[in-house]
């Protein structure tokens, strides 16, 4: 009987520990285009292994029509890779998945896209008493 339950215990154990993976996304929030990092700080991954990371919010359509990105794994499986955002994304929530070792992590992670930000108008800097006398002297001399 303890041999059945060594044996089991072998088996289950890396399933036990995909389980435990945790994605972070940050920012909590971004605008479309926009970079964001996902990381874990530990995973079932091999160290100098390659993570990849799905998301319909990546560029591309690596995986069945949805975008991908890797990155290098650390030591006891950490990763953070840093990528930017597709910029036609509308507002919400779009899930993030990651592999490594031909398997799936247990592991997801939420990019939330907010609304994009309209652009800033520039910030114009009143002209100085002594501009404006420069340019009515200008103004006078070619009346003149």
């Amino acid at each position: 009987m303890t041999r059945l339950a060594l044996l089991m215990a072998l088996i289950l154990t890396p399933f036990a520990a995909a389980a435990a993976v945790r994605l972070t996304v940050t920012p909590a929030a971004v605008a479309p285009g926009g970079v964001v990092r996902v990381s874990a700080a530990s995973s079932p991954c091999l160290a100098a292994d390659q993570v990849t990371l799905i998301s319909a919010a990546f560029p591309g359509h690596a995986f069945g029509g949805e975008g991908a990105v890797s990155g290098p794994v650390g030591k006891h499986g950490a990763f953070s890779i840093r990528t930017r955002i597709r910029s036609g994304l509308r507002p919400g929530a779009y899930h993030v998945g990651a592999r490594c070792g031909g398997g799936n992590l247990n592991a997801t992670g939420t990019i939330r896209v907010r609304k994009a930000s309209p652009p800033r108008a520039s910030a114009r800097q009143p002209l100085r008493l002594s501009q404006l006398r420069a340019l009515r002297e200008l103004r006078e001399g070619r009346r003149s």
